[in-house]
């Protein structure tokens, strides 16, 4: 018995060592897409929020050509409501790495939630020039033609449907698939007009 007892104390011993050291790296991951890296934003309030922005300001100026930190901070900065500092990163990032998609959706992203509609179209439109099949793009140029006022209702339904054509079981194909079911139903079309997944537009 002496030996299972110590045994079994060895074993918490270690699982406490194991959780001690996980947990003050415990922190949620805010993602704006649905591939990509996500970005860390600590989950200890204020403080610590502002202290890792503080570490993203320092890394930006210790390299302003870290594109990974200029994207980092504007999605903090944009998440905080701090709009025209978060464009300039948003800008910076994309300006060192313009290949980055993901880097042109989230700043679509931020553009539409600040109203700036015709810019974020731009964003999306040049990620998809880039890379035509990005099902990303497409589902988030769908959902801003749908919330452009008037709604582009003919655009954003073919935004729909080209993300549904491309990737039906993705997140972006799956949330196009409703999205368009939403939007049919919102005309009044039956339900057996809307697209099966993987339908061409």
């Amino acid at each position: 018995m002496a030996p299972l007892a110590l045994a079994a104390l060895g074993i918490v011993a270690i699982c406490s060592l194991v959780a001690g050291a996980v947990g003050p790296l415990a922190a949620d991951f805010l993602t704006s897409r649905d591939t990509g890296p996500p970005t860390l934003v600590p989950n200890d309030g204020p403080n610590q929020a502002g202290a890792y922005e503080d570490n993203l300001r320092t890394a930006v100026a210790r390299d302003p050509r870290d594109a990974v930190a200029h994207i980092s901070l504007a999605r903090i900065l944009s998440l905080r409501g701090v709009t025209s500092d978060a464009y300039d990163h948003y800008q910076q990032a994309i300006a060192l790495d313009p290949g980055n998609a993901s880097y042109r959706i989230d700043f679509g992203r931020a553009l539409a939630t600040g109203s700036h509609f015709p810019d974020a179209e731009l964003q999306y439109q040049k990620a998809i020039a880039d890379d035509p099949n990005n099902v990303e793009a497409h589902y988030w140029l769908g959902e801003l033609y749908r919330s452009w006022q008037p709604p582009r209702t003919a655009d954003a339904e073919a935004q729909y449907r080209k993300a549904v054509a491309l990737a039906p079981q993705s997140v972006s194909g799956r949330l196009a698939q409703e999205a368009l079911q939403r939007l049919l139903g919102a005309q009044g079309t039956p339900a057996g007009a809307t697209p099966a997944p993987g339908a061409t537009p």
